[in-house]
């Protein structure tokens, strides 16, 4: 899922190389560009905690198909750049919709037990006191959801797609081998 209003930007660009790598490996994968899912905000009537077996989210817009679509995958990869410390709006939208997917009644329900999830963020600054605080929200997303993080890949320092280079290219494909075991 691509967090980033840029649909060619730095984010999209190291996105792009995982897929790729994965697509070489002979997996599955479907791009979703999150500015191309209408997702609004949750509204928090929680009508979703009444639904046990199904998100049952009740604000009819993209959500509740990109509910479908992450309950149905193997692996989902989450992709921003970092906008004041965290995911962009677009996909902060997203993240907190999924309070549907967590299930508080006696017995709680975490319809995303068990699966995997993984990180990719660039940033224009450094890791430390920048990604490292997203990256932080991402652990904390997996240990209250039960999902398994299948790994992070923060890219710090990035100007422009064309700078990237070779180097992050390939940190970007041996992530997808990583992601994909």
């Amino acid at each position: 899922i691509l967090g980033s209003p840029r649909r060619q930007g730095n984010t999209a660009t190291v996105l792009n190389w995982v897929e790729d790598e994965l697509r070489s490996g002979q997996h599955e994968v479907e791009h979703f560009d999150i500015a191309d899912c209408d997702i609004g905000p949750c509204i928090e009537d929680l009508v979703c905690q009444g639904v046990m077996d199904a998100p049952g989210c009740s604000v009819k817009d993209g959500g509740p198909a990109m509910f479908d679509r992450i309950l149905a995958a193997d692996l989902v990869i989450l992709s921003s750049p970092v906008f004041a410390w965290g995911f962009t709006a677009q996909l902060k939208a997203l993240v907190d919709r999924c309070v549907c997917l967590c299930k508080m009644g006696e017995e709680p329900v975490y319809l995303l037990e068990g699966k995997h999830l993984a990180l990719v963020s660039t940033a224009a600054g450094p890791i430390e006191g920048n990604m490292d605080l997203l990256s932080r929200v991402f652990a904390g997303m997996a240990e209250y959801m039960h999902f398994k993080n299948a790994g992070e890949l923060l890219v710090p320092l990035c100007t422009t797609p064309a700078n990237l280079g070779g180097d992050i290219e390939e940190e970007a494909r041996a992530f997808a081998h990583t992601i994909a075991n």
